[in-house]
């Protein structure tokens, strides 16, 4: 065979296996890009966990005002229907000061200022005042009359009183039934219950009740909304 043929042969042969080569680095080398595209189209960025992440949390911390919330308002009005645990004036003066509750003489109650209609309260005052002052007594003989004195009486966990205030007393809750429901706002619990109101009718039509002693001990209420009280 000529010297020619063989030389051309041969750098056939070279270039069949530098195309060889070749190819096979190139077929790598699109394995590695495709890997790589793969790991990045699958594999979350850590941009992409962080933004997990804080969406996960603005969830939870919205949650948790939501929660905090609902807490509150059930703290401001309490629970819509009678019974209920949430005693918002506490259990004492100290307590209920402490809370911000206001102290209605008229009823010997504490209530948060909510559910404390001070135009409603002010006008009984005034206008039983101007007919003779209301009086308490601290003992049910009605020997020791308590001075007129709203800082002493909040202080006095219990009076004595004779009918007059008592009859005062439901006219004046009567009233303030009327006004909360006309103005949509609460009242004290007390006053949203049924007995209440039928001892006070049985107190107004009960000619006997007026010999009776009438004593009055303090009462530490929360505000209901009257549309939402349930009758037994």
């Amino acid at each position: 065979m000529p010297r020619s043929s063989l030389s051309a042969e041969s750098d056939n042969q070279s270039l069949l296996s530098q195309n060889s080569v070749e190819s096979g680095i190139g077929e790598k080398a699109q394995q590695d890009v495709t890997y790589g595209y793969c790991l990045r189209r699958f594999t979350p960025s850590l941009d992409t966990k962080q933004l997990v992440a804080v969406a996960i949390a603005t969830i939870i911390a919205a949650l948790a005002l939501a929660t905090l919330a609902l807490e509150a308002l059930a703290l401001r009005l309490g629970p819509s229907s009678d019974g209920g645990s949430i005693n918002r004036c506490g259990s004492s003066t100290e307590e209920a000061l402490a809370l911000g509750c206001k102290f209605d003489a008229i009823n010997y109650s504490w209530q948060p200022p909510e559910c404390f209609h001070e135009k409603v309260y002010k006008r009984y005052w005034d206008l039983t005042r101007a007919q003779g002052a209301l009086k308490w007594y601290a003992d049910s003989n009605f020997t020791k009359e308590l001075p007129q004195d709203i800082e002493l009486l909040m202080h006095t966990p219990h009076v004595w009183s004779k009918h007059r205030l008592h009859v005062v007393h439901c006219l004046y809750d009567w009233e303030l039934m009327h006004y909360a429901l006309s103005m949509n706002k609460p009242v004290p619990e007390f006053i949203s219950r049924l007995n209440h109101t039928v001892h006070c009718a049985d107190t107004a039509l009960d000619q006997h009740y007026r010999i009776k002693d009438t004593v009055i001990k303090a009462s530490h209420n929360r505000c209901v909304m009257l549309a939402q009280v349930k009758v037994d």
